[in-house]
């Protein structure tokens, strides 16, 4: 078996992240048009503000840092945010997929059961796409 050199790989992960970030954009606008406008699931950006106001965000993303999501994902806390809700699914994203990981493992310790992360958001800009500056 021969393995993928390293730029070879790493063009085929950012071409794989791209299609997924392709098919990711075409479901959140599915399901946009099958609730009436309305979202039914949460596409959550845990990257720090500064990262967020330097290089914007996924259209349609809601920003919550990795240090603020126990408070809004938590219906205890003053903090919540009712736009969590347990029985819908919710798609994590950050710069290196690191905080994204440790979120979706936070959620789920919180009974979130539908928590997915597709990747990084550098790995998604390297491959092509690009966040909406202007959806800051």
């Amino acid at each position: 078996m021969k393995f993928i050199g390293g730029e070879i790989r790493r063009r085929l992960f950012g071409f794989i992240l791209g299609c997924l970030y392709s098919t990711l954009c075409g479901l959140l606008a599915f399901l946009d048009s099958q609730n009436g406008g309305g979202r039914k699931c949460y596409l959550v950006d845990v990257r720090d503000t500064p990262e967020f106001q330097a290089s914007g965000k996924v259209s349609g993303a809601l920003h919550v840092p990795r240090g603020m999501l126990e408070f809004r994902a938590d219906a205890e806390t003053p903090y919540h945010d009712e736009a969590f809700s347990k029985d819908r699914p919710i798609i994590l994203y950050c710069a290196s997929d690191g905080r994204s990981a440790l979120s979706g493992k936070t959620l789920k310790d919180l009974g979130y059961e539908r928590v997915y992360n597709p990747g990084a958001l550098k790995d998604w800009s390297e491959s092509g796409a690009k966040p909406n500056p202007s959806d800051i």
